[in-house]
């Protein structure tokens, strides 16, 4: 009777902890722009393939979810993956669209004239860089700089989404952004035509890190929210390194961590 006894008030207990399906998160690197071998059809065919229930957008939080269709009828010049996914929509109502980017993505741009400190730096560097006086002490200087205004090139190879989510392009997008945000914001001390960049590349440095830690949380969050689901997470390919990294790290291992090829 005792042991009867016993296994009737653990039974609740037991039943209420069972193990939960984790949910599968699929972190997706994209281009904006269609490549050789990657444009609508292929990003259409990863998503047929995936067959997510919840897509999570780069779009600020806050925005609405449920105007994206009239969202991506109004913009002038809407991404290749942008239409692909209103695609994928269309024909899959069933599928949940969520944003999940900070706040204030755009005001921030707009209030820091982003953009246009952003070319004068890149501008200032290739000056620096064709620059033939600058002494042998900075020779790696120079290759970090031929890195930075060369990063495009150098993704070249990165043609299609299987090379574009690799593990060799999530370390050269890593690289660049070490490059800049650290090595860079030494340079402005012992650079004198730096200097004036100084406080740019500081601010550059906290919202890339602000940014990507929101994106990471707020992933965390729906992973929970939707558990056991299948979620691609949709992100400029420059993103995905910190995010994964973000991701791996967190103690809330309500998830699992997948890659579009896996299914």
């Amino acid at each position: 009777m005792k042991n009867w006894f016993i296994i009737t008030l653990l039974l609740p207990i037991l039943l209420s902890s069972k193990i939960l399906p984790k949910t599968e998160v699929i972190i997706f690197g994209t281009v904006h722009e269609v490549r050789e071998n990657f444009g609508e059809e292929d990003m259409l065919k990863i998503l047929n393939q995936v067959k997510p229930a919840v897509i999570l957008f780069e779009h600020p939080i806050s925005w609405n979810a449920e105007e994206f269709s009239e969202f991506v009828t109004k913009i002038k010049n809407p991404t290749f993956e942008t239409i692909m996914v209103k695609k994928y929509l269309d024909k899959n109502p069933s599928v949940i669209l969520k944003y999940y980017d900070i706040e204030n993505r755009n005001k921030y741009y707009i209030e820091t004239r982003y953009f246009e400190q952003e070319e004068a730096f890149n501008k200032k560097l290739e000056d620096l860089f064709n620059k033939s006086e600058l002494n042998d002490s900075l020779s790696l200087f120079k290759e970090q700089i031929s890195m930075l205004i060369n990063f495009d090139k150098l993704c070249d190879f990165l043609d299609c989404p299987r090379a574009i989510n690799s593990a060799a392009a999530d370390s050269i997008c890593a690289m660049k952004h070490r490059i800049f945000h650290t090595n860079f914001l030494k340079y402005t001390e012992t650079v004198p035509e730096l200097k004036q960049f100084k406080e740019f590349i500081v601010s550059k440095q906290e919202y890339w890190d602000k940014r990507n830690q929101t994106m990471a949380k707020n992933i965390i969050d729906y992973a929970a929210e939707f558990q056991g689901k299948r979620i691609i997470v949709i992100n400029g390919f420059e993103h995905r390194y910190y995010l994964r990294k973000e991701l791996q790290q967190s103690q809330k291992q309500n998830f699992t961590l997948k890659e579009y090829w896996e299914y």
